[in-house]
């Protein structure tokens, strides 16, 4: 009922020449004065609070604001949903595309490095993990329909 007081004390100050009187108001409302008034003087208590305003101060007496008082987003929210993500990709490789970008990755070997420690060709060891990849990028890619 506040914005449609202040339009009605918008519209009568027009009207009146003046501000209008609460009795005023409520006929113009056809609401009773009482209500008129109750409503008027929640909008009163209600204040905004500006961010940097000084609330108090802490232990060593230095001021704190709202700002300093309102929480972040942990750092680790964002790590722990990237290592949900590779989990879930990971899932969808083999064991040996698995070892291969374990190696190349983790591990920082080369093609050669790795076909040499699973027996295989680095020619091989280029093609699954171009595979892999292509399985890890298609595994995480996020349709707009599974945004709503």
């Amino acid at each position: 009922m506040g914005p449609r007081i202040k339009k009605a004390v918008e519209e009568l100050t027009t009207e009146l020449q003046r501000s209008p009187q609460v009795n005023e108001i409520a006929n113009h409302l056809e609401v009773s004065e009482e209500e008129v008034l109750e409503t008027m003087e929640m909008g009163k208590s209600y204040q905004a609070l500006s961010v940097d305003r000084s609330i108090e101060a802490d232990a060593e007496g230095s001021a704190v604001t709202l700002l300093d008082l309102v929480g972040s987003t942990d750092e680790g929210f964002e790590q722990t949903d990237q290592q949900l993500l590779l989990e879930k990709a990971f899932a969808v490789l083999t064991e040996r595309e698995k070892e291969i970008l374990k190696c190349t990755y983790f591990e920082n070997l080369s093609q050669k490095e790795t076909g040499d420690l699973l027996d295989i060709s680095q020619m091989h060891v280029s093609r699954l993990q171009r595979r892999a990849l292509q399985k890890l990028r298609e595994s995480i890619r996020v349709e707009p329909s599974e945004c709503y």
